[in-house]
């Protein structure tokens, strides 16, 4: 909500609505989970469906994503590999969904993960979020990278409270605009 109220603010537009489809799933894997693979009750289906749906009452306008705290947990070690796979992955994942949703300029926000303040839990966390940092500098004009490193987490030490979910979704919005 934070998102679309910070978008339509800055829209300054009386007559634009703003609608979120979520399509989150705690604890998946962009790697191993989020795969263009249509089967029943498969993650990027899943998405593209709603998407779809949710396109039959406007356009949409973005895609947003937060994904990665999966492939910092300590179940993936570090490697070499994990990481490009990682961004591949989610290279894939954005231009995939622009091709289904039939608009090759649509705008995307990845999301540097939030701090770590789970201990070794999640042994990989800061090189993964170097890695989402580093999509800053992909050639794509109509990506951007939002940093959810400085806000604050809940007692779990991982997923945002509420204040720093609302701060998150200023950023998106305010990267949404600058894209305009």
């Amino acid at each position: 909500k934070a998102m679309a109220d910070r978008y339509l603010t800055l829209m300054d537009d009386e007559n634009l609505e703003v609608g979120i489809v979520p399509c989150a799933m705690g604890g998946s894997s962009l790697i191993n989970d989020w795969k263009r693979i249509y089967h029943a009750g498969t993650l990027y289906p899943t998405m593209v469906a709603r998407a779809l749906k949710a396109r039959e009452w406007g356009e949409i306008a973005c895609l947003v994503g937060y994904q990665g705290e999966y492939e910092a947990s300590e179940s993936n070690p570090p490697s070499d590999l994990l990481y490009p796979r990682w961004l591949e992955a989610c290279y894939d994942l954005i231009n995939s969904f622009r091709i289904e949703v039939e608009n090759l300029a649509l705008p995307a926000i990845m999301t540097v993960l939030g701090p770590n303040n789970t201990g070794d839990t999640y042994p990989n966390w800061t090189p993964m979020q170097q890695y989402q940092s580093g999509m800053a500098n992909s050639t794509d004009p109509k990506l951007r990278v939002v940093s959810a490193s400085d806000l604050s987490t809940q007692a779990d030490g991982i997923h945002l409270t509420a204040d720093a979910a609302v701060t998150l979704g200023h950023r998106y919005a305010d990267a949404l605009y600058a894209m305009q």
